[in-house]
């Protein structure tokens, strides 16, 4: 597939920046796939007002049911979007996040190519045991079967360092269509927009944030970066997020606002920089900063199971499971922030997304 194949409604909301959550795995207490639960969060999703979604086809559940699992969700999540979006009279963008050894990847990748998935989610660093030309080399063949969105991570998450020159080599790869960047770091993050800029991409390419320490912030900020044909100014225009996985309606609200303080050129109110601390401190508790993330799809589904979208909870000691002392976290956050779940939305929909 190339990117020219992608429907031009869903291609317009990608490059204008919209919320793609990262959708949870909804597993029954057999750590079977809860059909149910996975359709009425997927419907969720689109009500709320996502833009796109996110499968990730290497969850610790999915890694642990084999190659069987992948299918059956990334069937029955295509398929649910689908019959939603003719419903509502909507479309959204449908992206699968691959992982793993290139042979792997590539076969994810054409399993999602053939169910109609616009494009594919590739961390270049989660490619074990490569070097920056291979690991290039590898995306480049991925690019061949469907579009890309790049992915950086941090290392707690399988990222790993990788030069200026790799990223404004990834950056040039034809089928791109943007990159989400999540090493909550500073740093890297600006290496890869710079790296963007100097390839000549900052137009082409759209940028999301994954930074769930400072995801308000990326937002908000206009990108000067210096290069040598020019000062090249780029922003982030939407998110792709696990954090957005929970109280998508409200994270729709804001990009909305902060859409429109953009294009309004008004300025920054003081409130949102106060309103971006909340968001980092919520997201850290829920997605397990303090244990270097180990608790994050843990985290997302508690806050899901209060809201009554999933149900059931993970055995102790499984990879699922609340890390310890996260319960306390998520608490204080729930306590703390009110202002910032959507409960209320979910109460009023809930029973819908489950019965239809």
């Amino acid at each position: 597939m190339d990117k020219k194949e992608i429907p031009a409604r869903v291609l317009q909301t990608f490059r204008e920046g919209t919320v793609i959550p990262v959708m949870p795995v909804a597993s029954s207490d057999a750590r079977r796939l809860d059909e149910e639960r996975q359709r009425a969060l997927i419907r969720y999703y689109i009500d709320a007002g996502a833009g796109g979604l996110v499968f990730e086809s290497s969850t610790g559940e999915t890694r642990k049911s084999g190659a069987a699992l992948h299918t059956e969700l990334l069937i029955l999540a295509s398929e649910t979007i689908d019959r939603w979006c003719e419903r509502k009279g909507r479309q959204i963008f449908k992206i699968v996040g691959l992982s793993g050894k290139l042979r792997e990847a590539t076969e994810v990748a054409e399993t999602a190519y053939r169910l109609g998935y616009h494009a594919c989610l590739v961390n270049p660093a989660g490619m074990p045991d490569s070097g920056e030309a291979e690991l290039l080399a590898g995306c480049r063949a991925i690019a061949g079967v469907m579009p890309l969105v790049g992915r950086g991570l941090p290392r707690a998450l399988g990222g790993r360092a990788l030069s200026p020159a790799f990223w404004r080599s990834f950056a040039e790869i034809e089928n791109l269509l943007g990159v989400a960047l999540a090493f909550n770091d500073r740093h890297q993050t600006l290496t890869v927009v710079r790296s963007i800029c100097e390839a000549g991409r900052e137009k082409e390419l759209s940028l999301y944030t994954g930074n769930d320490d400072n995801t308000l912030i990326d937002l908000l900020t206009s990108y000067k970066i210096p290069t040598e044909s020019g000062v090249k100014q780029v922003r982030f225009v939407g998110g792709l997020l696990a954090q957005w996985g929970m109280w998508t309606s409200r994270a729709v609200e804001l990009l909305k606002h902060v859409h429109a303080i953009v294009r309004e050129g008004r300025p920054l109110p003081l409130e949102l920089l106060s309103a971006a601390v909340e968001l980092t401190d919520a997201s850290g508790a829920i997605l397990d900063a303090e244990h270097s993330f180990a608790g994050r799809a843990a985290g997302i589904k508690e806050v899901l199971r209060r809201q009554g979208l999933l149900r059931g909870a993970p055995d102790a000691g499984s990879p699922e499971a609340l890390s310890p002392g996260h319960a306390a976290e998520v608490e204080r956050v729930l306590r703390s922030y009110p202002h910032l779940n959507d409960d209320d939305y979910v109460g009023e929909g809930l029973a819908r997304w489950i019965a239809e």
